[in-house]
C-alpha cells in the first residue's frame, strides 16, 4: 500500500499543476486535469482508507476500497487518451505505475483476505465457578 500511495503522490502532482512543463491551456490536457484532479483525490482518499483499514485488520474493507481506487484511476486513464507527445507519456508511465502497485497491493490483500477468519471471534463464555 506504501508503494502505492508514493505511485498515487506522484500522478496526483501532475494534476494539481505542481510540475512545471505542462501547458495547462490546452483543451485536450484542461479536460484530462478537470477529470483527474477529482478522480486521483478520490483514488488516493481510497488507498489512505485502505491502508487503514489494514492496520485494523479489515482486510476485505481493504481490498475494496484498492479496488475502486483502480476504478478511479481507470477512469482518469480514459479521459486523458487524446492526449499526445511527452505530456501523455509522462501521465501515461504515472497512471500506469500507480495502477500496477495497486493490483499487487489488491493480489496481496486477496491472498490474506482468503486465510482472514470473517468477523471477530466470539466472545468467550463465562468461567464456570469449580465447587469443592
Amino acid at each position: 500500500m506504501e508503494a502505492a500511495t508514493e505511485a498515487g503522490a506522484v500522478a496526483t502532482t501532475i494534476f494539481e499543476g505542481k510540475l512545471p512543463g505542462f501547458n495547462t491551456s490546452v483543451p485536450d490536457f484542461k479536460v484530462c486535469l478537470s477529470n483527474c484532479s477529482v478522480t486521483m483525490k478520490s483514488a488516493m482518499k481510497k488507498i489512505h482508507g485502505a491502508t487503514a483499514a489494514l492496520k485494523v485488520h479489515a482486510h476485505l474493507v481493504a481490498k475494496v476500497l484498492a479496488d475502486r481506487a483502480i476504478g478511479d484511476v481507470s477512469a482518469c486513464t480514459i479521459s486523458c487518451k487524446n492526449l499526445t507527445g511527452d505530456v501523455r507519456l509522462i501521465l501515461e508511465a504515472s497512471l500506469v505505475e500507480f495502477q500496477k502497485m495497486i493490483r499487487i497491493a489488491v493480489n496481496f490483500l486477496t491472498k490474506i483476505a482468503a486465510k482472514t477468519p470473517p468477523g471477530p471471534l466470539p466472545p468467550l463464555p463465562p468461567p464456570v465457578p469449580v465447587q469443592m
